[in-house]
């Protein structure tokens, strides 16, 4: 199955880039219709759900009001918010240039009005093709695609397609990622709830 989801991720990736007009300079647009074509085949076939569970995953039938969650041992007795805790992180590693209107990755707008509702149980153009999957899926720190970016692991849910590490930087540059402790803090925000 998880080449399935590869494969619909390569397909969505690839009809985004043609749709948004790739710098290519042939005029072959057969390429474009054939990934249109098996991104539609895959759709109407399932050929992108994956039902399997791991027997290896962390379990969701603890309470994150008990101090746990599907986090894996996160304690939830004083959650982080969105707005005191989370935002200033993107603030100052993930917003300007980048995820904000008009930036490299305005699709993600990680701006202090739009970032809540632009990540929790939202999907991105990195989620769209993918089942079970969304930016931020409260309580659920596995399947949330923005904590394995954070992390560099988004390969293990997205394959080949999903994309650097972030934050990245504006136009590439090199930007160390966030710190261990900046990781966590997300994690458990996403663990306990991902309460605004």
């Amino acid at each position: 199955m998880q080449n399935m989801r590869k494969f619909g991720w390569v397909s969505l990736l690839a009809a985004s880039v043609a749709l948004g007009g790739c710098d290519d300079d042939t005029d072959d647009n057969s390429s474009s219709a054939a990934t249109m074509t098996m991104t539609a085949t895959a759709t109407a076939t399932g050929g992108m759900t994956d039902t399997d569970s791991d027997s290896d995953s962390d379990s969701d039938d603890t309470d994150p009001t008990e101090g746990e969650s599907s986090g894996g041992g996160v304690d939830c007795s004083s959650p982080p918010s969105h707005a005191a805790d989370i935002q200033p992180i993107w603030d100052a590693n993930c917003v300007e240039g980048c995820h904000e209107p008009g930036g490299v990755w305005q699709s993600t707008d990680l701006s202090p009005a739009a970032a809540y509702d632009a990540l929790v149980d939202a999907d991105g153009i990195q989620t769209m093709a993918l089942t079970d999957v969304s930016l931020v899926i409260p309580e659920d720190t596995t399947n949330s695609y923005l904590l394995n970016k954070l992390m560099g692991t988004q390969g293990d849910i997205a394959g080949a397609a999903a994309g650097t590490r972030m934050p990245q930087g504006e136009g590439g540059a090199d930007v160390p990622p966030l710190s261990d402790a900046e990781i966590a803090l997300v994690e458990q925000w996403v663990a306990c709830g991902a309460e605004e």
